[in-house]
């Protein structure tokens, strides 16, 4: 087997784990708030446009600012990446501090990510 076609395999793997991972998480979530998705589905349709917009927005906003400062922190370090690396390790860091306890758990993930 080519490595382009273990690549690719490993990639498709990749993703629908990650989807599996996440309809699961949403599932949990639901059941245990006793939401269906229709009523979830309802209130997002049905809700405030403008302010759904707006929140959506500024975390925009505020992902983007650090981001820029994660990328500036490594510079002063002497690791130069891009906006888009730098992006992707700020939300690989997001997901680990939602799903590990702990203050530093998604920062310690990025660390690791840059060391190698």
């Amino acid at each position: 087997m080519s490595a382009d076609r273990k690549r690719l395999i490993f990639s498709v793997l990749r993703a629908v784990i990650g989807f599996g991972l996440a309809a699961l998480l949403i599932h949990l979530t639901l059941k245990s708030t006793r939401t269906s998705v229709g009523a979830l589905c309802h209130e997002i349709l049905n809700g405030n446009r403008l302010l759904l917009l707006t929140a959506l927005a500024l975390y925009g906003f505020v992902v983007g600012i650090t981001v820029r400062r994660w990328q500036m922190l490594l510079a002063v370090q002497g690791v130069h990446i891009s906006f888009p690396q730098a992006a992707r390790l700020t939300m690989i860091g997001v997901f680990f501090n939602l799903a590990i306890p702990g203050a530093v758990s998604g920062d310690l993930v990025k660390m690791g990510y840059i060391a190698k």
